[in-house]
């Protein structure tokens, strides 16, 4: 019903009711969010112009609907100013957020195998009490293979599924959001102390934006192409690994809003790319097949996002700026496992917990303005401020089996954010070679 009432609202005001509501402002007629406030300001701005061309009369009709709904005090008035605004692209931050850490988390768990027992150049060697010293056992006594200690280099695919939701706020929309993320790799030990690489990975994201009373629901997805660079070096237990990582992403976008016409979608197809990079410092202490690794990690991530015009109706199409937004974030952790010889090869079950903080802690602008509008009047959508502090848990189980193959599985969830839960499943294949 409160959907019909809006349809009939602006669809009455098409038909000629605009006419007395005479110079009826439209901001701050009713109880409105700062971002409501701002697109009223911006229809204000239309109201007071003249029809320069179809594009203008059409957003020029849709202001008129506005005012009327505002002479009437009407609760129609800010769920459609709502509908009209950017809010929805704050997702998109989301979207590059899941291309970029998938990546880094399916290098990281490639580096973490390395030191577990999995081959690139003798990298097994790094902890020799764990994975290869229980490896090497058996296939001493068995009679195997050579063990992944021998291989010149390492191929690794590694792949990864998040799901999630991000709550609503008064300045963000509330969304459901998958992605797919796949990484492959290979990498070469230079010296007996360090190990470097090269990967290219793939991602599928999604999100679709909850249905409320003031969103009738929209969509984003995005395709994301990443390339990275990576290494590790160890002296002894200690070792610190780098990834750098460049990421493309191209999105289509759909808003979807009520006008006089009935719903009206609009699309767009905008490219993002970002850089970022990650460095981890640890100590691997072992004990028999037991190991302990405490570790420091600081990421960073640099997003830009071109700017674009909308496609659909005319009359509220969008022009929106480009974005540019930044997060610094560190992480404390500690990571275990345990080395469990079996006929076949050597089992390892992992656990892990980090606690994580973001350095960055104010959110960003989105600057936009209607394509008809003669005014140019800017209109701006400001998202959340970042959580500062939350935990990341986790655990997996890897068999590395004689000659060196490994395949691995780990699974870990978000925990203690405000608006976001997230789950995490990531699986791979490791040869030598």
């Amino acid at each position: 019903m409160r959907r019909q009432h809006l349809l009939l609202a602006t669809l009455a005001v098409a038909l000629g009711w605009a006419g007395s509501a005479g110079a009826q402002t439209i901001e701050g007629s009713t109880a409105q969010t700062a971002l409501q406030r701002s697109i009223a300001r911006s229809m204000d701005a239309v109201c007071a112009t003249g029809a320069a061309n179809p594009e203008t009369a059409a957003l020029q009709n849709e202001c008129a609907g506005l005012q009327a709904l505002a002479g009437a005090n009407d609760p129609a008035l800010n769920p459609l100013l709502q509908q009209l605004s950017t809010e929805e692209l704050a997702a998109q931050e989301a979207l590059l957020r899941d291309g970029q850490e998938g990546q880094f988390a399916n290098i990281a768990s490639r580096l973490a195998a390395l030191r577990g027992g999995a081959s690139a150049a003798g990298v097994v060697q790094l902890t020799p009490t764990r994975v290869e010293d229980a490896l090497a056992e058996q296939l001493h006594d068995r009679g195997g293979a050579a063990g992944a200690g021998d291989a010149a280099a390492g191929l690794f695919v590694n792949g990864q599924y998040a799901r999630g939701d991000h709550d609503s706020s008064s300045r963000e929309d509330g969304f459901d959001f998958d992605a797919w993320n796949i990484t492959a790799g290979i990498d070469r030990r230079l010296d007996e102390n360090l190990v470097v690489g090269v990967a290219l990975g793939y991602g599928e994201h999604e999100v679709d934006f909850d249905v409320t009373s003031l969103v009738i629901g929209g969509e984003i997805e995005g395709d994301s192409v990443a390339s990275s660079l990576y290494g590790t070096w160890y002296s002894g237990d200690l070792y610190v690994d780098v990834i750098g990582t460049y990421t493309w992403i191209d999105y289509d976008t759909e808003r979807l809003s009520n006008t006089a016409g009935g719903v009206a979608r609009f699309r767009a197809s905008p490219e993002a790319n970002s850089y970022g990079g990650t460095v981890q410092i640890g100590y691997d202490m072992s004990q028999d097949a037991l190991s302990f690794s405490p570790y420091l990690r600081l990421d960073y991530l640099d997003v830009e996002i071109d700017d674009f015009t909308e496609r659909g109706a005319v009359g509220v199409r969008l022009n929106v700026d480009d974005q540019d937004f930044e997060s610094f974030t560190g992480a404390l952790g500690v990571r275990g496992s345990m080395a469990v010889s079996r006929d076949w090869g050597v089992l390892v079950p992992t656990l892990y917990g980090e606690w994580e903080h973001e350095f960055e802690d104010d959110g960003h602008t989105i600057k936009a303005r209607f394509v008809g509008d003669p005014t140019n009047t800017t209109f701006r959508a400001e998202t959340n401020d970042p959580d500062e502090n939350y935990f990341v848990v986790g655990g997996g189980l890897s068999a590395v089996l004689k000659g060196g193959t490994q395949l691995f599985v780990e699974y870990s969830i978000l925990l203690g954010h405000d608006d976001i839960d997230n789950q995490i499943i990531t699986g791979g294949l490791r040869l030598a070679f």
